[in-house]
């Protein structure tokens, strides 16, 4: 809001030394009068700006012969006004305090519509603070979305809403697209595995019903030994040379798991020999690897959020 308001009044003075300036070349007396009086009404959305220019209209009409300077200086308020208001204004305050440009024009009408000239003067400051609110506020992250200039979903909740929705054609889309230049690594990291978050997150708050959220775990599944298929067995098939021995186990549940197969994925390619075992055996097994001489990593995987169930017997190990 304090940066709404910076960029309020230095649109508003900049508007002022126009005023200023072209009522000097007109001849109306004390244009800098009149150019502060109209920085000051244009804090007043869209008619303080007409407000300021009855004063200079009219001692125009009574100070020069014939309609002429009058209608200059009507041309100059209407001409500044249309390139500040179209063409200034909206990328600066669209860029400056995270709302469309879309969004401040409709905020603005409504809140005229609901308080007259108050919601003018006050819908842009009430609409800067719906997005904050929006941007903290989990309930209310839908405000963020619709009257934020925050760049275009990104491509993991494109996926999550795209599955959840039953249209598992264009989720393998979504995917299909992200791998085809980027490394599976990147396909995990930036599509699937935040997705899976996600859904763990919003089960967790009670968001997401135990139906749906098996859902997203299947066609992520389904998406691994679908469209990625191919990433996998070719990842699989090359190696950087011989790593270490990795043991794995995943916490709880079954975005963990998933996880743990995503691990093995994308170490293999760094020679690793990936181990996935439950975790009731997870010591064990590092320390008959580790007897045979071989470098062994112990991981434990969870998918944010989530941790390390005490009732594992493991858990004190």
């Amino acid at each position: 809001v304090s940066r709404y308001l910076l960029l309020q009044l230095g649109t508003n003075a900049a508007m002022g030394v126009g005023i200023a300036g072209g009522l000097y070349f007109i001849g109306v007396p004390y244009a800098a009068l009149w150019g502060v009086l109209g920085a000051a009404l244009r804090f007043l959305p869209y008619v303080g700006i007409w407000l300021s220019s009855l004063f200079p209209v009219t001692l125009a009409l009574a100070v020069f012969p014939g309609w002429g300077p009058a209608f200059l200086v009507l041309a100059l308020y209407g001409g500044l006004d249309l390139v500040m208001t179209n063409a200034i204004e909206p990328l600066l305050f669209g860029h400056g305090t995270g709302v469309s440009s879309l969004a401040l024009l409709l905020s603005a009408v409504f809140w005229a519509w609901l308080w007259g000239p108050v919601g003018l003067l006050l819908a842009v400051p009430l609409t800067v603070c719906l997005v904050v609110l929006g941007e903290h506020v989990r309930s209310l992250r839908y405000l963020h979305t619709l009257l934020g200039d925050a760049p275009q979903v990104d491509p993991a909740m494109k996926f999550y809403h795209r599955v959840l929705s039953h249209d598992f054609d264009d989720a393998a889309l979504i995917v299909s697209e992200e791998a085809k230049d980027k490394p599976l690594i990147d396909v995990y990291d930036r599509v699937l595995l935040p997705a899976l978050a996600q859904a763990k997150t919003e089960r967790e708050a009670g968001d997401l019903e135990a139906e749906e959220e098996g859902r997203l775990y299947r066609a992520v599944r389904d998406i691994l030994t679908g469209v990625l298929a191919s990433a996998r067995t070719e990842g699989a098939g090359r190696t950087d040379g011989p790593g270490p021995a990795v043991v794995g186990c995943s916490t709880r549940g079954e975005a963990d798991r998933i996880g743990l197969g995503m691990l093995r994925d994308v170490a293999a390619p760094a020679g690793c020999e990936v181990a996935i075992v439950p975790a009731a055996r997870l010591l064990a097994e590092v320390e008959s690897r580790a007897k045979d001489g071989k470098d062994v990593l112990a991981v434990v995987t969870a998918v944010s959020p989530g941790g390390w169930p005490r009732r594992q017997g493991c858990a004190s190990g």
